[in-house]
């Protein structure tokens, strides 16, 4: 998991302090548990949950693995110091890599077992100078989120042996870390699939078309489409803990193109994203200002957003087929645990949260089913002059929709589907 989670208390959070003088330390503890019984090999990182400032180039980070029963703050010493929290941030946030092989008790037993406690601390260098008095660490810590996650990820370890030998399971690897541009490109290019991007801006390089690719990191972590399209040609791409970073505008300009298809986790959308081919995205935030739309489906055959958040200036989403990856002129979009905000400051003004349009034949239809979603503001579609026009559909007299769904150019519902908690309302 990329959050920390004490499990005596849900609220903590570490390394949240603010206001740092020389000689401060923070450190917090951590245990890793093996819930079952097969030897592992693992990686434990740090991430910044906020943009940091210079602060972050004074502040050193310490780890000991495998600690006596008792810390101190003078267990932290240059033997167990890793460098400076800008420099480790940098590099992916990796603290140690390790594996289970010295653990053998712990292992066999079947049971839930500590295989080690360790700890991770901050400590501001003692010589910074006056340079950083009253510097904050975090750049914006208005929202809450000021602090750090720990994330630890694992895979099975070439240790148990099955008919043949230990080597059954050698390809499973942890992923790979990389910190900038170049190093991307140079892991897709060797063949790497699951990668770990640190703090930074990255447009996606050829070397990802026609793979399966995980792409994982903060909300530091950019990628950037706000040149236009990025074709990814065939390739299936995961994006966890990401910014997605377009611009407003007409949504079909900004995106990623010719892909297989998409899976956003958690990931921070700013701007207008077009969709050119099916795509999920779950627990994701959506921003955009203006008389834009956060998202367009255009291209996706099937858009599916389960617990996403829309924050716009009265209209968020654009349901408008082109030329769809699945081959037919149907589209799907499944919205589900969502919620929509209108910021109500009449930028945008009749619209509804979900617009639904057509301006090509063949004539597209549409299924839009609707699952406990909150609408805060939108109102009633008002259909605008030229929005009519029955080569591509539209029959006077149709419903125009609510607050939530908004039928501007008049579909008749042998056009458009739409169903709301189960009720088929149009």
């Amino acid at each position: 998991s990329y959050s920390f989670k004490d499990p005596a208390n849900a609220e903590h959070k570490i390394f949240d302090y603010q206001l740092w003088e020389p000689g401060y330390i923070q450190y917090d503890k951590f245990e890793l548990i093996n819930n079952g019984n097969l030897h592992f090999k693992y990686q434990l990182s740090i991430m910044s949950n906020e943009t940091l400032t210079e602060l972050a180039d004074v502040i050193d980070v310490y780890y000991i693995e495998k600690a006596p029963a008792s810390v101190t703050r003078e267990s932290f010493t240059d033997t167990n110091k890793l460098g400076t929290l800008s420099s480790i941030l940098a590099n992916g946030g990796l603290l140690i890599k390790g594996d289970t092989n010295d653990f053998e008790d712990a292992i066999n037993d079947g049971t839930a077992d500590t295989i080690f406690t360790s700890y991770i601390a901050l400590k501001m260098q003692e010589s910074a100078g006056n340079t950083y008095q009253n510097m904050p660490l975090y750049k914006d810590e208005t929202d809450g989120t000021a602090g750090f996650s720990v994330k630890l990820e694992a895979t099975q370890y070439t240790y148990e042996e099955d008919s043949f030998d230990k080597n059954y399971d050698e390809k499973a690897e942890l992923p790979v870390l990389v910190s900038s541009a170049a190093e991307l490109a140079e892991a897709l290019t060797a063949g790497e699939t699951n990668l770990t991007l640190s703090a930074g801006t990255y447009t996606l390089p050829n070397a990802i078309k026609n793979k399966t690719v995980t792409l994982s990191g903060t909300k530091d972590t950019v990628i950037d489409v706000t040149g236009g399209l990025t074709y990814i040609n065939g390739a299936s791409v995961t994006f966890d803990g990401l910014t997605i970073k377009s611009k407003p505008g007409t949504g079909y300009n900004y995106g990623f193109a010719d892909a297989k298809d998409s899976v956003f986790n958690n990931c921070t959308i700013e701007g207008s994203l077009g969709l050119d081919y099916s795509s999920e995205f779950n627990n994701c935030v959506f921003n955009i200002s203006g008389n834009n739309y956060n998202i367009w489906t255009w291209g996706a055959g099937t858009a599916t957003f389960n617990g996403c958040t829309f924050n716009c200036d009265g209209k968020a989403m654009l349901v408008y087929a082109n030329v769809l990856d699945n081959g037919t002129t149907h589209q799907t979009v499944n919205i589900t645990d969502c919620v929509f905000n209108d910021n109500g400051d009449d930028t945008v003004t009749g619209k509804a949260a979900i617009e639904i349009t057509n301006t090509y034949t063949p004539i597209r239809t549409y299924d839009v089913i609707i699952n406990n979603t909150t609408v805060n503001g939108f109102a009633q579609t008002v259909p605008g002059v030229g929005d009519f026009n029955a080569t591509y559909g539209s029959v006077a007299g149709s419903d125009i929709g609510t607050n939530v769904w908004g039928n501007k150019c008049e579909l008749p519902n042998t056009q458009i589907n739409v169903v709301i908690d189960g009720v088929d309302v149009y």
